[in-house]
């Protein structure tokens, strides 16, 4: 039986590339190597307000583009449900390692809304403000 052997930069490259796929596997388990956190399992949302006349339409997605600017997200699968104030709801991360909330200005009426984000239990945004033609948003992405 014939054996092949290697020359020695051949070797070194070749566990070079080895060195590179275990890595590049890490990166892609639930460990972040450059945090040393897990990655993100859920996302909390509580909407609160006052002066709200009727169920409030809440955005929610964890597969999206941003397009540059807070508003321009091309959007690959969104959920689009109407909510009565107060609103808390739980949105697990998934594979995407993405999250977005949008809460668009009602047509018919100006509450003042509040919305709290929270990753995995960690309190990540807040936002409060008069929806006169406003919207409320927040976007994670984590790679």
């Amino acid at each position: 039986m014939h054996q092949r052997h290697l020359k020695p930069a051949r070797r070194a490259l070749t566990l070079f590339g080895a060195s590179l796929a275990i890595l590049a596997l890490a990166a892609l388990t639930a460990c972040d190597l450059v945090t040393g956190t897990d990655l993100p399992e859920e996302a909390r949302v509580e909407l609160t307000g006052s002066g709200v006349e009727a169920p409030i339409e809440i955005i929610t997605s964890n597969s999206f583009v941003p397009q540059g600017g807070a508003e321009n997200i091309l959007f690959v699968e969104a959920d689009t449900a109407f909510v009565d104030v107060p609103f808390e709801g739980r949105y697990p991360f998934g594979d995407t390692r993405q999250f977005l909330v949008r809460v668009p200005s009602p047509d018919d009426h100006d509450p003042t809304l509040s919305i709290r984000v929270f990753i995995d239990d960690r309190e990540s945004h807040f936002q409060e403000q008069v929806m006169d033609g406003a919207m409320l948003q927040f976007h994670f992405t984590r790679w």
